[in-house]
C-alpha cells in the first residue's frame, strides 16, 4: 500500500522512535529537523538506503543509511534521522511517497546516452510497405 507522506504520520513514526530511544537527545532534535525536511526536501528511499537532497547546499544530494551518511555530521544527522522516520512508516506494510520526489538521475542518464545513440532516426517517419 502506498500512502502520501503527511506532517501527521512523519511525527506518528517520530514518536514512536523517540519513545524507543527516550534519552536520546540528539536522535530527538534531528527527529524535529527530519520531520519538516521530509515535506519540503526531494528525496527517494531504495534499498535501505535514503536518497536526500542537503538543506544547505541544494545540488548536492546525501546518502543515509541506519548507521551513516555522507554528509559532514559526525553523530546522528537529520538524514538518518529521516532514514529512521521513512523505515518505522515501511515496517507498517506502508511504502510512503515523498512530497517531492527526487527524480531517478541514472534512468535520466540513460535516456540521455539513447536520444545520442538513436540521433534523429526516431525523428523521421517511417514509411512501411507491404508487398503482396
Amino acid at each position: 500500500m502506498h500512502t502520501s507522506s503527511t506532517p501527521a504520520l512523519l511525527i506518528a513514526a517520530s514518536t514512536l522512535i523517540r519513545l524507543a530511544h527516550p534519552t536520546d537527545a540528539s536522535l530527538h532534535r534531528a527527529l524535529d529537523k527530519a520531520q519538516d525536511r521530509l515535506m519540503t526536501t526531494p528525496w527517494r528511499m531504495a534499498f535501505e538506503l535514503l536518497d536526500i537532497v542537503s538543506a544547505s547546499h541544494p545540488n548536492e544530494i546525501h546518502i543515509a543509511t541506519r548507521t551513516g551518511c555522507t554528509c559532514e555530521a559526525r553523530r546522528t544527522c537529520w538524514h538518518m534521522a529521516a532514514l529512521l522516520i521513512v523505515a518505522t512508516i515501511s515496517a507498517t506494510g506502508v511504502e510512503l511517497v515523498p512530497a517531492l520526489p527526487l527524480p531517478n538521475m541514472v534512468l535520466m542518464e540513460d535516456y540521455a546516452d539513447f536520444d545520442a545513440y538513436a540521433g534523429d532516426f526516431l525523428d523521421e517517419a517511417i514509411i512501411w510497405s507491404i508487398s503482396e
